[in-house]
């Protein structure tokens, strides 16, 4: 083990890392250079040595099931992006896989990871709502068997009523406001707009 670690750390202590985080930046960025440049065997085989030196390096993680990917292989692809969530218990992670299990038709497991983003007290209560927000497209859209979404929507209005942005649309989407005063309000408002916020979609 202490060889493993002596050469997981000497790379980026040259390249004048000095902490812990450097040093998982410089090793994310050399994987991420790896799976631009070498075919998928090189690429997985560096990938895998990465992990070696730490198990539990999420651009490790994300980027070995970024190759499952390309390589047709969803089941494993999936399990490692689980993997990701649960070694790192990173919200911003937690986003990223749920996104891309929406991407794969896994609209349960992806509505857990919002949820699970939402309701966290340690995360920061802008991705907390843009968690909530993606809990209610993702049920409108896939799951419209929901019978509890308009309750759902006036419940985020209500929460996150401090983000005009997004308790508008909230309020909107559980018939709260007629489009003509959602529209109003938007135009209205020039916190949101100032900000350059993007309008979310399902």
């Amino acid at each position: 083990m202490g060889i493993l670690f002596d050469k997981y750390m000497h790379q980026p202590l040259q390249a004048g890392c000095r902490t812990e985080k450097e040093i998982e930046q410089y090793w994310g960025k050399k994987l991420v250079e790896t799976i631009r440049e070498e075919p998928l065997t090189a690429a997985e085989r560096r990938t895998r040595r990465s992990l070696q030196y730490n198990p539990t390096e999420k651009d490790a993680l994300l980027l070995l099931a970024d190759i499952r990917r390309r390589q047709g292989n969803r089941a494993e692809e999936i399990s490692l992006l689980k993997q990701a969530v649960l070694e790192t218990k990173h919200a911003p992670t937690a986003m990223l896989v749920a996104d891309r299990l929406v991407d794969m038709g896994q609209y349960d497991d992806a509505v857990y990871l919002y949820r699970l983003v939402s309701a966290s007290s340690d995360t920061k209560r802008y991705l907390r709502v843009q968690a909530a927000m993606k809990v209610g497209f993702t049920a409108t859209s896939f799951m419209p068997d929901d019978v509890g979404i308009r309750d759902y929507w006036k419940a985020v209005a209500r929460d996150y009523d401090d983000f005009t942005f997004f308790s508008l649309q909230a309020r909107f989407l559980s018939d709260s406001i007629d489009g003509g005063s959602f529209e109003r309000q938007m135009n209205r408002n020039a916190e949101w707009r100032a900000a350059g916020a993007p309008m979310l979609s399902g």
